[in-house]
């Protein structure tokens, strides 16, 4: 993911790297960081339900007008 970021994904393209648990987002995270790739506009690391939230239903659900927290 690092490579991908730092030679081949330049806006409006991004990348997401999804994971099953919370642990496991945060230690990608930290070997990003640890690699000089920080977290960005164009990169997504996260859980696969924190994905569709932030990135489907709330989207979807304010252009419907429905306020979610």
């Amino acid at each position: 993911m690092a490579r991908l970021l730092i030679e081949e994904v330049y806006p409006p393209r991004s990348v997401a790297c999804l994971t099953y648990s919370t642990e496991c987002a945060r230690e990608l995270r930290q070997r990003l960081d640890r690699l000089g790739v920080h977290s960005s506009d164009n990169a997504y690391v996260g859980t696969v339900h924190s994905f569709c939230l932030h990135q489907v239903v709330l989207p979807f659900a304010r252009l419907g007008g429905i306020a979610l927290p």
